[in-house]
């Protein structure tokens, strides 16, 4: 199964009819709430995601902190 998120237009709906728990959408739209305030430093949609990805990375303990 392949996914593709766009913000707006992936509802919770559609993300209950590909598999994921209410739980699951809830800790998403948490992490977009706290993401949401940095995405205006950002020059472009595709550099937010970028920045979120990594930090999501360093918050795993995949990456050390420079």
């Amino acid at each position: 199964m392949e996914l593709t998120l766009t913000a707006p237009t992936t509802t919770s709906r559609d993300l209950l009819a590909i598999g994921f728990s209410t739980a699951e959408i809830t800790t998403l739209k948490q992490l977009r709430a706290r993401f949401d305030p940095f995405r205006e430093a950002c020059e472009s949609n595709r550099e937010f995601e970028r920045l979120a990805f990594l930090k999501w990375r360093i918050e795993r303990g995949e990456f050390a902190r420079a």
